[in-house]
């Protein structure tokens, strides 16, 4: 598996060319990393690797094989990489082949956009003649996921744990359990304050019709093989989705830890 290592003076990064997945992004203002990655990640080509920044993409869920789509288990090509006083800017690209088409019959050419400075900003660009859906699953490094406090995910959403129930839902989410819902009425920023790191992270949101939030908790992990005992309290994932509403030809988010 290629790994791309930036080493920036307002950043730290490593980048899969493997799903062109962020693993790891660790602005210079903070001691500990943004994104979260399983110290049991899978590191083997064609298996998805649990943190980060998995593209969930030509569909979302489980109701197509491989779950997620393929994008994030696919090699992309890496078409640009520089560098200026601000960031690292990178691009890469994938497009449709004999294996893909006979997952997913369409033509197609997908780009992902990085910056990695202070912030970190990723954008997904799609040139398809046919709907998808998509996230950018992003798994928030947390001290402690139960002294987490989000705010800024919506008003309604549904419960994937209970069959996707419409539900109503407060103005700030703090966990004592098991989660998984897709925020159907999202705004456009999204913030987690984390009590153990003394921190908040803000998520800016683009061309999405939903947010996603998912943390396994003691019951789900145990069926995760990917992930350590306990390693739950250290994630908190906010995924960037259009799942409700078909994917147009971009996705994108952009977080930072405001000052």
């Amino acid at each position: 598996m290629r790994l791309v290592k930036i080493a920036h003076p307002n950043c730290h990064a490593l980048i899969s060319t493997q799903g062109a997945q962020l693993l790891h992004w660790q602005p210079a203002i903070t001691e500990q990393p943004v994104l979260w990655h399983s110290d049991k990640a899978f590191w083997k080509p064609g298996l998805p690797v649990r943190g980060g920044i998995p593209l969930c993409w030509p569909w979302f869920g489980k109701h197509q094989q491989p779950s997620h789509g393929f994008a994030r288990l696919l090699e992309w090509t890496l078409t640009e990489q520089r560098q200026d006083a601000d960031a690292t800017y990178l691009a890469f690209e994938l497009t449709d082949n004999e294996y893909t088409k006979h997952l997913w019959p369409y033509a197609f050419l997908a780009r992902v956009h990085m910056i990695l400075g202070k912030q970190c900003d990723i954008q997904l660009e799609v040139d398809c003649n046919v709907n998808t859906t998509a996230a950018l699953h992003t798994y928030l490094r947390t001290g402690n996921v139960q002294g987490t406090t989000v705010t800024g995910l919506g008003e309604q959403y549904q419960d994937a744990l209970q069959g996707l129930k419409p539900c109503s839902a407060g103005p700030a989410l703090q966990l004592d359990g098991p989660v998984d819902r897709i925020y159907t009425t999202p705004p456009n920023t999204t913030v987690l304050k984390d009590t153990s790191f003394n921190r908040e992270i803000k998520l800016d949101h683009r061309h999405h019709s939903d947010l996603v939030v998912w943390n396994p908790w003691h019951e789900g992990e145990h069926h995760l093989a990917d992930v350590n005992a306990g390693q739950f309290q250290e994630f908190f994932c906010i995924e960037t989705a259009a799942i409700n509403r078909p994917c147009t030809n971009r996705l994108g988010v952009s977080i930072s830890l405001p000052s």
